[in-house]
């Protein structure tokens, strides 16, 4: 096997010779191989199947991770699940990012600020701002703000601190009511849950602070019917197991068991 990876490396210095540019020194893919990639695990005489080894097990960990989704889920807690549920944006925020810290980093070459050695070692090493990725994620997801000058996108986004206590914070952020009522006002009215928004939204989930109650997320348990008929609806509920809310009346240790079913603001019944 060590003789295989030889032989691949020979190939590929025969056919590609890689122009890299490094403080006046032209490195080919043995040196390049050596130095930037995995610098801390050695290479004896050209032999890097001890690097190659370690590349194979991230690949598989990485596509084991990808195929298997209920072993990436048991590492994290159901606060860190809720990260997920963003989507790519900061797939493609964290990329740019990276890109930016490259640049910096070749940057620093080309200024000799930094230099690498032979032996893979990196000097000035404190010049380079670790800082970059960091404050970047926490500037985008903080303000909302994700930005990308390779595409030259700007995606402007509402930020909202989330409750620990509930799962379902970050999916009804997505859902936002705008409301008629002037919230300039300071006054309680616009707080208010209307009878219009009856069943449809989440007291609950509601930023904290001064916009308290202001934004009203909608509710993603509750399914919408307003143009079917109340009979249609209550039909199919008896049919389901609806109980008669009568039966509440004899029986108080019900309450603990039993969810109450609304429809237009009235009591229908309840269900187990």
């Amino acid at each position: 096997w060590k003789k295989g990876t030889n032989a691949f490396i020979q190939e590929m210095i025969k056919k590609k010779f890689f122009s890299f540019k490094l403080l006046n020194k032209v490195l080919s893919f043995r040196e390049f191989f050596e130095i930037l990639i995995l610098p801390k695990i050695p290479s004896f005489k050209n032999d890097f199947s001890i690097k190659i080894v370690f590349i194979i097990i991230m690949i598989f960990k990485s596509l084991r991770s990808f195929h298997y989704e209920n072993i990436s889920k048991i590492k994290y807690s159901l606060q860190d699940i809720r990260y997920f549920l963003i989507g790519n944006i900061l797939k493609i925020e964290l990329n740019f990012l990276f890109n930016k810290l490259l640049i910096s980093f070749v940057n620093l070459l080309k200024r000799k600020i930094i230099s690498i050695d032979e032996f893979g070692l990196l000097f000035g090493s404190t010049n380079i701002s670790g800082e970059i990725i960091t404050n970047g994620l926490e500037y985008s997801i903080r303000s909302g703000i994700f930005s990308n000058s390779f595409f030259n996108i700007i995606l402007y986004t509402s930020s909202q601190v989330f409750n620990r206590l509930s799962f379902l914070s970050t999916l009804s952020l997505l859902t936002k009511i705008n409301s008629f009522v002037n919230k300039k006002r300071k006054m309680l009215i616009p707080r208010l849950v209307f009878p219009s928004n009856w069943c449809r939204i989440c007291p609950y989930e509601t930023p904290e602070g001064e916009t308290c109650g202001l934004i009203k997320n909608f509710s993603i348990v509750v399914n919408l019917s307003i143009t079917s008929l109340e009979k249609a609806v209550i039909y199919i509920l008896i049919v389901i197991g609806l109980k008669n809310k009568f039966l509440y009346m004899i029986s108080k240790n019900i309450f603990k068991k039993t969810t109450f079913v609304f429809i237009n603001n009235n009591l229908i019944g309840f269900h187990e």
